[in-house]
């Protein structure tokens, strides 16, 4: 049971702290939201500058930014259409 107390604290230290350096990063505008009904919203975004490579499935963290001093990150999964 420590064990997997000790892989949890270090997987949440690694995604808090390092992640967010590490991890391949692009700046996204929202282009439009669309409610499609329980509790599901499509929303499309458009590359500021460079984009990063999609594959279907993807599973994705998104840091999404409001005025300060309020953030939220959230795991969503990646639904690619070209």
């Amino acid at each position: 049971m420590l064990v997997v107390v000790a892989l949890g604290a270090v997987a949440w230290i690694y995604r808090e702290l390092f992640y967010r350096f590490l991890a391949p990063q692009a700046v996204y505008i929202v282009k439009e939201v669309r409610d499609k009904g329980a509790g599901v919203l499509e929303i499309s975004l458009t590359p500021k500058k460079d984009r990063l490579k999609f594959k279907p499935g993807q599973f994705a963290y998104f840091f999404v930014s409001f005025k300060k001093p309020f953030r939220r990150s959230a795991s969503f999964f990646v639904h690619f259409r070209a």
